[in-house]
């Protein structure tokens, strides 16, 4: 009986316990509860993250744009000139295209202020010419604490697109692409800040790398390896940028300026001759206006050389949520160092005027500039040819100089000829077979021999497990060039001028890579081709002095060179640019007005006596009566002798020895 009432007051117990539970689970009304919460900390639009403290906006747009009748893009249209005047066979009669962007815009408080980071992005679809779909994220950039680090709008830009900008032409500005900045905005109150930014320069000058040029590491030495890189010219420090700015419910005003590196700045029109490195470089840079292109030094550069520019824009509120804003520039940089060469030579070197300038040089010989931004292939090429024409026509070595944007060739008192004459001198038809012995003598023909002797296994790299030492492959180089084509190596003295290379695949190779990897031989042919036809203008013009753009020529760096002329001898480097270039005479460069009198009055001869004076006169020929100063005395006593006259220029007297008064009558 106990048992049994045990039983029953267990079962009891479960079931109530089971009970209990069915009545926990039963659904009960949640409280409500509010996910996204409304942010006005920073205006309207933003709404906190859930379970955080930041604050996020998000926005975009989506446009659809379609054209008939558009000509060769989107925007000119029958309004275009030359460019929208196609015919029916050029392109389509519409475009379609969509356009979609969209912005997240997040921040955050923090001890030190806003964390702000922004990112847009957007996506473009084309059609016709085959659907294109293009992706980009033209603004992303984080704020924290004053500094603005990222892609963003330039802070010497007012407002963007459209707004006028610096260095480029007017239709250029960072608005729908956005520009590198490293930037820190200092608030001082009542809506007034200043922003110093470093940003990324408006054009690096380093689309193509300088032909044949190479960079080396120690690696190539120690342990064997090709590490080598082609040369590039380079920009030295990024764009400096200030700005002060001042916001108020009246609107808004900015004054900017800006530093700008112009050693990348290169110039040359484009005339549709695909040859060059500057083929398909990017159009406008440095105030050169629109059609125009620009590289790297295969471009030609005028100087080295820091542009500056400086601008203002404001902002005024008008009723009913409307505005008027405006933006103005001016910069200077390498555009002035244009002008003073349109000044000196009548034009600007470009790809399609070469321009042959002559001046005299301090040593008493001359400087021939041929300014031709062809590239440092294709100006290698037309040096060499050049050179061996000279040495052809007057038997003499002379030193010469290639760079990307001309060919310097010094020439010697006894080198006389027309000036136009020069772009005769290289045919298209025949210089083929002179650069080929010039080659012959340059250095890249044994470079580029031992290098085909190893590629081509004939020679071996590796001996007994072990790196052969480069000196023994030069040696062992050499003698194979002596058994293949000994008269490379023969003695001058004993054989004709003119070498005649053998029909042998390594000396074929080699030659090959000599005129068409060192040098551009079929862009020069195309160049020469050109000026034959008239396609190509030529300008010869006699200088006083070497005009801005020869400064970079004229000091070009050893890789340049073609003779072996070592630096401290180069005949070009006797050329005085301290009078022609005002900036080199001001700053650190100026001299000190006292020490030029000094050396004046050194300078200036010292007469004891009559006699003494007499032979100064015979030296100086005539001498203003003016500055006869402490010698007048002198001087009385040799004219009442006779020995000295007096001669009139309309008002003006001077003194002139006996013995030269007809040289002054002549």
């Amino acid at each position: 009986m106990k048992m049994v009432k045990s039983l029953l007051l267990g079962t009891a117990a479960g079931l109530v316990a089971v009970a209990g539970a069915q009545a926990a689970d039963m659904p009960v009304k949640a409280a409500p509860v509010q996910y996204v919460k409304i942010c006005s900390l920073y205006g309207d639009g933003f709404y906190y993250i859930p379970g955080t403290d930041i604050c996020l906006k998000i926005g975009g747009y989506v446009r659809g744009e379609y054209f008939y009748n558009y000509g060769s893009s989107g925007t000119n249209g029958p309004f275009a000139g030359v460019s929208g005047m196609k015919d029916r066979f050029d392109g389509h009669d519409f475009l379609m295209r969509t356009r979609a962007y969209a912005w997240f815009d997040s921040r955050q408080q923090t001890e030190y202020g806003t964390l702000r980071s922004y990112l847009q992005i957007g996506v473009s679809y084309d059609t016709p010419n085959g659907t294109t779909t293009s992706f980009s994220a033209n603004r992303a950039f984080i704020q924290f604490a004053g500094f603005t680090v990222g892609t963003a709008q330039s802070f010497f830009d007012f407002y963007s697109a459209p707004a006028s900008s610096y260095f480029a032409p007017p239709s250029s500005d960072t608005g729908d692409s956005g520009w590198k900045v490293f930037a820190y905005t200092a608030q001082y109150g009542n809506g007034i800040s200043s922003t110093f930014s470093f940003e990324e320069p408006r054009n690096f000058g380093t689309v193509s790398p300088q032909g044949g040029v190479f960079n080396t590491n120690l690696g190539n030495f120690v342990l064997g390896t090709n590490t080598s890189d082609s040369d590039r010219a380079k920009i030295r420090f990024p764009d400096i940028v200030n700005n002060w700015r001042v916001d108020q419910a009246w609107g808004s005003a900015q004054i900017m300026v800006a530093a700008h590196d112009a050693s990348g700045g290169y110039y040359a029109s484009t005339n549709g001759l695909a040859i060059g490195p500057c083929a398909g470089a990017t159009a406008g840079f440095d105030g050169i206006a629109a059609g125009t292109i620009t590289g790297s030094e295969v471009c030609g550069h005028p100087a080295d050389k820091v542009g500056w520019a400086a601008g203002g824009g404001a902002k005024l509120n008008t009723y009913g949520g409307d505005y008027f804003q405006f933006q103005a520039t001016y910069s200077q940089g390498a555009v002035r160092y244009v002008a003073d060469t349109k000044t000196m030579l009548g034009a600007v070197p470009t790809l399609d005027t070469i321009i042959a300038e002559r001046f005299f040089d301090e040593a008493g010989g001359q400087q021939l500039v041929l300014h031709a931004p062809f590239g440092g292939r294709i100006n290698r090429a037309l040096g060499l040819a050049l050179r061996k024409r000279f040495c052809v026509s007057f038997d003499f070595e002379l030193q010469a100089a290639a760079t990307d944007d001309g060919v310097v060739i010094s020439l010697g008192e006894q080198h006389s000829f027309p000036l136009p004459a020069v772009f005769s001198m290289v045919r298209a038809e025949t210089f083929e077979g002179d650069l080929v012995q010039a080659a012959l003598a340059a250095p890249m023909f044994t470079n580029r021999w031992r290098w085909n002797t190893t590629r081509s296994l004939t020679l071996a790299r590796m001996q007994g497990g072990k790196r052969v030492p480069m000196p023994l492959q030069r040696m062992r180089a050499e003698d194979l060039l002596a058994a293949v084509f000994p008269a490379q190596l023969a003695c001058g003295d004993n054989g004709p001028r003119t070498i005649e290379p053998p029909d042998h695949p390594l000396v074929n190779e080699t030659i090959d890579n000599c005129l068409h990897e060192a040098m551009d031989t079929d862009g020069l042919r195309r160049v020469l081709q050109a000026i034959e036809q008239g396609r190509i203008r030529t300008l010869a013009v006699e200088t006083p002095a070497p005009s801005p753009m020869s400064h970079e020529i004229l000091n070009a760096n050893p890789y340049a060179y073609l003779d072996d002329a070592p630096l401290e001898e180069r005949r070009a480097r006797a050329v005085s640019l301290r009078r022609v270039d005002p900036d080199l005479a001001s700053g650190l460069g100026s001299l000190d007005l006292a020490a030029i009198d000094e050396v004046r009055r050194q300078a200036w001869p010292e007469a004891r006596d009559a006699d003494e004076v007499h032979d100064v006169l015979l030296t100086l020929c005539w001498l203003p009566q003016g500055e006869a100063g402490e010698w007048q005395p002198l001087l009385d006593a040799l004219i009442a002798a006779g020995r000295v006259s007096v001669a009139m220029f309309d008002e003006a007297r001077a003194l002139v020895a006996a013995e030269r008064a007809a040289w002054i009558r002549a």
